[in-house]
């Protein structure tokens, strides 16, 4: 977070769950075998106590430059962003009933933080039940092809890291879900009377842009990494993205001020 504030990023994006004793962590993963090469599979399943002090920046291949790096609860993350001024995504992964209370709560004995953060989730019916309870938390909602059946999605490869690919009526049943939902999440969107979708960077187009801005709500990719893709994002769509790198913005060298006039002369 100190990296972003201090390259003015304009949001930050926070992934949130929930541990065993209702502390709100901030982890993108369900459990930690990736980032430390432990045998948690849920944090879900440990208290804070247990899990604090873990490095887990144990497997990165920067993990020379950055030792020691530990988890950081949701409090902590917005006393130093709100101290700060930079606004934020709280992207909520787990669907207990513990991490929609710990929002709630979160929001409300922090009246600045609805000016300065936005809840988003891929579970609707999650997003729903906090909009609900508190309309004045600005809601958006997620969205990515194939998210019954696969964990990972990209417009070379397609779904792939099957969930149950070793199970031929499971996965079957898994991609019809996965039907279901490209035809609903639109009406699900309404549904939650979200303020804006977060897409997956390989599945908008200008007219996916265009449908959003005439229903008022904003358009956003996530996963947008590569320097022309970011030009793509700037210069074609003009819609704002998330992305999990800085290379490529904001300054342009001759290269890419090159390409940005191409895909204003295709626009």
């Amino acid at each position: 977070m100190p990296v972003c504030v201090d390259r003015d990023c304009n949001f930050v994006e926070l992934d949130v769950r929930s541990s065993k004793d209702g502390q709100l962590v901030l982890l993108h993963d369900q459990g930690l075998e990736r980032l430390a090469g432990s045998n948690i599979a849920d944090v879900r399943a440990m208290d804070w106590d247990a899990i604090k002090s873990i490095d887990v920046g144990a497997t990165h291949p920067n993990r020379h430059h950055f030792k020691e790096v530990h988890l950081c609860l949701l409090d902590e993350a917005l006393d130093y962003l709100l101290a700060n001024k930079v606004r934020m995504i709280i992207d909520i992964k787990g669907e207990d009933k513990q991490v929609i209370s710990g929002i709630l709560k979160t929001f409300s004995t922090r009246p600045t933080l609805y000016q300065y953060a936005a809840v988003t989730c891929f579970n609707p019916i999650v997003l729903y039940q906090i909009r609900k309870k508190d309309p004045q938390i600005v809601g958006a909602i997620s969205y990515r092809p194939y998210c019954f059946s696969a964990l990972e999605y990209d417009a070379d490869n397609g779904p792939n890291k099957l969930r149950f690919g070793h199970n031929l009526a499971v996965h079957a049943a898994l991609r019809g879900a996965d039907f279901i939902h490209s035809l609903l999440w639109r009406w699900s969107a309404r549904w939650c009377g979200v303020s804006a979708v977060l897409l997956h960077k390989d599945i908008v187009s200008p007219s996916e842009v265009q449908y959003w801005r005439d229903l008022n709500v904003r358009c956003a990719g996530w996963c947008v990494n590569r320097p022309l893709e970011k030009l793509y994002w700037r210069g074609v769509l003009r819609a704002p993205y998330l992305a999990n790198t800085l290379l490529g913005e904001p300054d342009m060298d001759e290269q890419q001020r090159s390409n940005y006039e191409k895909f204003k002369e295709l626009d």
